[in-house]
């Protein structure tokens, strides 16, 4: 029996293979090859990292880039555009449209019980007295006053004014069982009325492509003198040239 020469004791000795299994092999295990560093075990197959080199999806970058650039684009030439029409203005002046009442009548006009009827006919003319500008009017509703009292209101159809020109605009208004105070009732008696109109609209400032921003105005027509012929109901506007203030609001 060996003897170990460092501590004395006889040298260790393997085991008999039972019977029935061959041997242990001296290297590795069967069908492993032998380590090179000297263990029964190969070293472990190397770990795999993705270096994100992932099939491309259904995002573009160069497809968002292009998208991008157009949106820049699209809002500078609308910035240059605007710019552009602004110096138009400062350079043209535009004028507001001038507007005046062409007739105003008034039939079926009673007061029972402090409760008013009336049918309200009228015709106003809006002129356009720029060079270079069509006006384009829109949302235009025509009211009827009496004092701080709301009779009677219509919307009109948006209609395009070209320069230099002038159209007249129609409407119907009709006034049902409206509470009225009796200064009205007074007014009535003594033969004739004074009532108010009130023309609100929006309205754009066009040279061909270039269009000015909404512009929101008020035409107020005060002091309209309505006659009345007798103790009829009817009436009708008193001679005179019945010219509106413009405000813008």
């Amino acid at each position: 029996m060996a003897t170990n020469t460092k501590t004395g004791y006889p040298a260790a000795t393997g085991y008999p293979p039972a019977p029935g299994y061959p041997p242990p092999s001296q290297g590795a295990y069967p069908g492993y090859p032998n380590a090179p560093n000297g263990y029964p075990y190969s070293a472990p197959p190397p770990t795999y990292y993705n270096n994100g080199n992932y099939p491309a999806g259904s995002y573009d970058s160069g497809s968002y880039s292009l998208v991008r650039r157009l949106v820049i684009a699209m809002t500078a030439a609308l910035v240059m555009m605007s710019v552009f029409f602004f110096l138009v203005l400062l350079i043209l002046h535009p004028r507001e449209p001038v507007f005046h009442v062409d007739t105003f009548t008034v039939s079926n006009f009673t007061i029972i019980d402090s409760r008013l009827n009336a049918d309200w006919d009228l015709s106003f003319k809006i002129s356009n007295p720029n060079t270079k500008f069509d006006l384009n009017f829109e949302d235009i509703d025509v009211l009827v006053f009496y004092a701080r009292n709301l009779l009677s209101t219509v919307s009109m159809h948006p209609l395009l004014l070209q320069r230099k020109n002038e159209t007249s605009v129609h409407g119907k208004l009709l006034t049902r069982d409206d509470f009225v105070g009796k200064d009205m009732e007074e007014d009535r008696k003594s033969g004739d009325l004074v009532v108010g109109v009130r023309i609100r609209m929006t309205v754009r400032f066009e040279n061909g492509g270039a269009t000015s921003r909404d512009q929101k105005l008020t035409a107020i027509c005060e002091n309209l003198k309505l006659n009345f012929d007798g103790n009829t109901g009817n009436g009708k506007l008193a001679p005179g040239l019945s010219v509106c203030t413009l405000y813008e609001v």
